[in-house]
């Protein structure tokens, strides 16, 4: 017989995060949403993950960012075409 053990999934900088923990954690839950409201995807993220105050850790996707870089195009919006996917039918900007 071979034991098994279960390894939770790590979030790098918060080797303590636990998204079984956080998905009961109502408070946090609605904090992350209420900053997702105003477009702070930054803040939003530290919460939800338990990151530091100043994440410096660069995500790595199609591109290399880090989350800062990530809030600052968040904050221009529709500038030169940006989040062009999030249009109602009629072409209006969602918000």
């Amino acid at each position: 017989m071979s034991s098994r053990t279960t390894k939770r999934p790590r979030c790098a900088g918060s080797p303590s995060f636990a998204p079984d923990e956080v998905i009961q954690d109502l408070p946090r839950l609605q904090q992350a949403r209420e900053l997702l409201a105003a477009n702070d995807l930054y803040n939003a993220s530290r919460v939800l993950l338990g990151l530091p105050e100043r994440d410096t850790f660069t995500y790595h996707a199609m591109t290399s960012v880090t989350l800062a870089q990530v809030q600052h195009v968040v904050e221009l919006g529709g500038v030169n075409g940006l989040h062009a996917w999030y249009r109602d039918e009629d072409g209006t900007a969602v918000r």
